[in-house]
């Protein structure tokens, strides 16, 4: 996957799939017009246990945001955790499946799906 731009606007994708003619560029596309800018890559980021009773252990290797939201997309938790590991505790909060969102200062993301049991 890699993020490329064309027209003044950023792309994402896998560059050979959207690509297939010109020799890789869409038609009417002019090599001179593309630049590859970078991978598109999601933070690295380990959550684990997933489901989970309560105790959510985040490891990551740079500072990170945290966002969890309900299945309604109300936000239930916002934080920030320096590199390394912490932990967010979820055991207060109602069996279900909540959307985890983990992005750190480069802009990468990653989204998960986080599974509450009791």
């Amino acid at each position: 996957m890699a993020r490329w731009y064309y027209d003044g606007r950023t792309h994402c994708g896998n560059f050979q799939e959207r690509c297939p003619t010109n020799a890789g560029l869409p038609s009417g596309m002019g090599s001179h017009y593309l630049y590859l800018i970078c991978n598109c890559r999601s933070v690295e980021v380990r959550v684990y246990p997933n489901p989970t009773i309560g105790i959510l252990n985040i490891e990551s290797e740079s500072e990170i945001q945290i966002f969890l939201y309900d299945l309604s997309g109300k936000l239930k938790i916002k934080t920030s955790q320096p590199l390394g590991s912490g932990q967010i505790d979820l055991s207060d909060f109602p069996a279900g499946i909540y959307v985890l969102e983990v992005s750190d200062k480069t802009g990468r993301k990653k989204v998960l799906k986080i599974e509450k049991v009791e």
